[in-house]
């Protein structure tokens, strides 16, 4: 858990670290295209976990179960990263709220074919506050496994091709899974976007059981 912590963490300082630009240059700017390609590691992340190392569900940007649970588990575990996140009380413990607009910027990265948010399935994890037109996430363990980045490419279309591995918390490799991202078709209609590409595809890799 400590390292999955400590690699959040990484993430949230390396937002708060682009630099001010003059002259009217944004952020966008000062990121490297390595820069780009790392901020997709919530919604990477997030599918990988509701997909599972095997693969069990798929990548299924039109089932709704699988929407919302890659947007719980992004929203839930690194959420708190978004400039708009907000922290609200539930039972006692500090929660995650997203307003809408957060909400469909993550699912505009996880999902290249995404248009709009689709109704919220009948979960626990995730409550609508139509008051405030945010959702809220209901606390979750993510267990002593984390994520990372192990390799990408650009095909030559403006595409970017990589590997995620996924590890135990004491380093042991438990299965990977290979991306295709596309560049965000929304992104030029935010001001300071988060993520410039939206996942295209994604799958399990075959997991040496011997």
């Amino acid at each position: 858990m400590r390292r999955l912590v400590s690699i959040i963490m990484a993430f949230v300082m390396a937002l708060a670290c682009v630099p001010a630009l003059a002259g009217g240059a944004t952020s966008s700017d000062a990121l490297t295209q390595d820069d780009k390609i790392e901020r997709m590691l919530p919604a990477l992340d997030s599918i990988a976990r509701a997909m599972g190392i095997d693969g069990t569900a798929g990548y299924a940007p039109r089932d709704a179960e699988f929407f919302w649970t890659v947007i719980y588990l992004m929203g839930q575990n690194w959420g708190y990263a978004h400039p708009l996140y907000e922290s609200v009380d539930m039972d006692g413990q500090p929660t995650v709220s997203l307003p809408r607009r957060a909400v469909q910027e993550m699912a505009a990265a996880a999902f290249f074919d995404y248009d709009d948010l689709p109704a919220l399935v009948d979960t626990p994890a995730i409550t609508y506050d139509e008051l405030r037109d945010s959702y809220v996430f209901a606390p979750s363990d993510m267990g002593d496994t984390y994520t990372k980045i192990e390799s990408s490419y650009e095909p030559g279309n403006g595409n970017v091709v990589l590997v995620l591995g996924f590890y135990a918390g004491e380093g042991a490799r438990l299965g990977g899974f290979d991306f295709t991202l596309a560049p965000n078709p929304y992104a030029d209609s935010i001001e300071e976007p988060l993520y410039y590409y939206s996942v295209m595809a994604a799958s399990a890799q075959p997991r040496d059981n011997g």
